[in-house]
């Protein structure tokens, strides 16, 4: 008798181990999981935010008075440029991209949104500054 007893808590020991190791292998193959996805939603993002540099690019070649919102201080003020500067949007499915020139000034925003209609979409800025006439980029940044 002393033997059954001492068997089921063997037992008893053996699947609380094994739920515990159990429980350990999901948290970190999930936790592992977002972070992979986090990582492709900046990628992504940051390619959004490249399409529209190289879009209005083209735009400024063919018209170098083309601007999207007046001057604007600070100018690399980010929040005011991912959510009230005033720029040409472009929608690509999950993502979606906004080119944002102010007036008078020789730099250009382009910020990339993936999964634009999460709570928290990736985004990406980049600028570059450039010059006229005629046009040559002449530097480039991520902010």
């Amino acid at each position: 008798m002393k033997n059954n007893g001492i068997v089921m808590m063997v037992v008893m020991i053996i699947i609380f181990a094994l739920f515990a190791v159990g429980t350990v292998v999901f948290r970190i193959t999930f936790s592992e999981r977002m972070m992979v996805r986090l990582e492709l939603d900046r990628k992504t993002a940051f390619y959004l935010a490249e399409a529209g540099i190289e879009k209005a690019k083209v735009i400024l070649v063919s018209n170098p008075d083309w601007f999207t919102d007046l001057a604007h201080e600070p100018s690399d003020d980010m929040r005011w440029l991912i959510k009230e500067a005033e720029g040409e949007k472009e929608d690509l499915g999950e993502g979606c991209f906004k080119m944002v020139r102010e007036s008078g000034k020789n730099m250009i925003y382009s910020i990339g949104y993936h999964r634009k209609n999460a709570k928290n979409p990736a985004v990406s800025i980049i600028m570059i500054k450039f010059e006229s006439d005629p046009f040559r980029q002449t530097s480039w940044q991520i902010m």
